[in-house]
């Protein structure tokens, strides 16, 4: 890998971080109609200095562009609950794992433990297991899906 210790660090805290401020975009957006640019705006307007990193632009930016698909792949992956019961924290928690997954090259180890994370850190453990339960269902159904069109060909 060539990476030194504090290099491997400093890009984990970097990550952290910049999933840290698309966690708090995404859940902005889910007050204003998913509007980014409308969210973008106001928080530059609020901090002068704000700079948004090359993987919140990305992720904001394909959510943007998919968020029906998006929403649908979560609300299939449910259970026992309805898309409208989902509260704001695990749903712009999930959004972003979910286009963090399409986007990315993010092991879906890291993707998942980081949201669970960030879900726990603004909800709750509860929240982190809920998000943990959608994320594994939804990779479970990837890979059972990649499975079938494999034995097909």
């Amino acid at each position: 890998m060539g990476m030194s210790n504090t290099t491997r660090a400093e890009y984990i805290k970097k990550m952290k971080e910049a999933r840290d401020q698309c966690f708090c975009i995404l859940f902005e957006m889910s007050f204003n109609n998913n509007v980014c640019e409308d969210v973008l705006a106001n928080k530059a307007e609020v901090f002068d200095d704000i700079v948004f990193d090359d993987y919140t632009l990305k992720i904001i930016d394909y959510y943007t562009k998919n968020s029906s698909a998006i929403d649908k792949l979560i609300e299939e992956n449910l259970k026992g609950w309805t898309f409208s019961r989902v509260s704001k924290v695990p749903l712009a928690v999930l959004r972003m794992a979910l286009c963090e997954l399409e986007c990315y090259d993010t092991p879906e180890k890291v993707v998942i433990n980081e949201a669970i994370d960030i879900a726990k850190k603004y909800s709750s453990p509860k929240e982190g297991s809920f998000v943990n339960a959608v994320l594994g269902a939804v990779l479970r159904k990837r890979k059972e899906d990649d499975k079938g069109s494999k034995n097909e060909q």
